[in-house]
């Protein structure tokens, strides 16, 4: 990547359909996790995953289920928690240690209870207690909530609701973490 022309170079062979999600620097030391739409997630160390070309797929990091889709990937400190929150408006933080350490490739674990109330997952990204978030309906409303407000809960439960949504239309569409710093993430 350090000689980039003018027309750019392929960093990723993608399938049709595919879609790139994130691209993040790393150290070689690092800890990936990865979530999906319909609630799976999976953490993994970064050394497992070998080296490819530029030019190739790479490997394969969690294993979907028909009509599954990865919705984000972070590089884990070792503090913090994840942050899940759902279309419908419900979300909680779990502590990163509850996301058991797997090889990569795998079905991966239930990154949270999801059902017809809370609907799938929208963004699950880690944050840290002095954080704060924003979220976006697709109907234009934004509600900015401080990370230390919304309630820690296990790995296997929806959450809590965290903005009320004006009709059955309306549904959580975004979620931007706010650092300490000021700095967004997503």
């Amino acid at each position: 990547f350090s000689n980039i022309r003018s027309n750019g170079i392929i960093a990723i062979l993608l399938d049709e359909n595919d879609q790139l999600l994130a691209a993040k620097i790393t150290n070689g030391e690092n800890e990936i996790f990865l979530g999906t739409y319909k609630g799976k997630s999976i953490r993994f160390n970064e050394k497992d995953v070998r080296p490819t070309g530029r030019n190739s797929r790479g490997v394969i990091g969690i294993r979907l289920e028909k009509e599954d889709k990865v919705i984000t990937m972070e590089v884990l400190d070792k503090e913090g928690e994840i942050l899940t929150v759902t279309e419908k408006g419900y979300g909680k933080r779990t502590p990163v240690s509850e996301y058991t350490l797997q090889n990569r490739g795998g079905k991966g674990i239930k990154l949270a209870n999801i059902n017809k109330k809370s609907g799938p997952i929208v963004e699950a990204l880690q944050v840290r207690e002095d954080d704060e978030i924003i979220l976006s309906t697709n109907k234009g409303k934004f509600i900015r909530i401080a990370v230390n407000e919304i309630r820690v809960c296990g790995r296997v439960t929806t959450g809590v609701k965290l903005v009320n949504l004006d009709n059955e239309d309306e549904k959580v569409v975004s979620v931007t973490r706010i650092a300490k710093n000021g700095n967004e993430e997503n």
